[in-house]
Parts: C-alpha cells; structure tokens; sequence
C-alpha cells in the first residue's frame, strides 16, 4: 500500500539496532547466546588448522624437545620445539593446554616456531561476555 510518503526500505546488509526494554526482547536473548561457547568454538577453529599453520590442544607427554600434543579432535600430534620461542607464560607439562604457529612436517608431524598458552588472559572472555550482553 502505497500512501505517497517516501520511505526507506529495509536493507539486511546494514544492522537493525533496537534499544529499550519493550517486551523484555534482552531477557529472551540471554538464554540463546552464549558468547563465550561462541568465541571458544571460534579460537578453536583458528588454531586448528595444522595446514595454515596453526595448531592447539592439550600436552600429553614431554620428551626432551618434542611434545606429544592431543589436538581438539582427540588426534595425538608430535611436536617438535627444538628451535621454538616458547613464551614465558608456557608451563610445558603434561595436562597444559597451548597453541603453536609453524608448519606441518608429516601427517602428524608438526615443527612448532612459536608456542604460547591457548589462555591468553581469561578477562577476555569475561569481557567478551559482557559486552555481548549489552547489545
């Protein structure tokens, strides 16, 4: 129906922001986003990718400069770190979680450059959540 006033369709390409409370539209969204799950899924998904170059998981075992390293696929990696900067936040024993950048040197073969703890900061998250919640 055409009324003769020009008005602006809505474009889905540009988002809708609502603000206000009307009919608790926040309360209802709240139970159905989890931003944290969703940055995790996501930083896993990053650092996992062994052909690109990035790799994570869970060390398993220790063994002078190679790691025995479960990805988050439950697949078990050898790692080796024996020209890697290791941060000095990296506690290298069994039961620590990492992520690494370097290269794949076999099917599960992997020549660590760098390796860090897989939580950077955990306020991070903690602030991710928050902000999520606001909008």
């Amino acid at each position: 129906m055409d009324d003769g006033q020009c008005r602006p369709k809505h474009d889905h390409r540009h988002p809708v922001f609502i603000t206000g409370e009307q009919n608790g539209w926040r309360k209802n969204l709240k139970p159905t986003l989890n931003p944290t799950k969703v940055y995790l899924r996501k930083k896993t998904r990053i650092w996992s990718q062994p052909e690109l170059g990035t790799l994570s998981g869970e060390i398993v075992k220790i063994q002078n400069n190679t790691l025995l390293l479960k990805d988050w696929t439950n697949k078990v990696w050898e790692i080796s770190i024996s020209e890697s900067f290791v941060a000095p936040a990296v506690q290298l024993e069994k039961g620590i979680q990492i992520k690494m950048n370097g290269r794949k040197t076999g099917a599960y073969y992997f020549k660590a450059d760098k390796v860090r703890p897989w939580e950077e900061c955990r306020v991070n998250v903690w602030i991710l959540s928050k902000i999520m919640y606001i909008f």
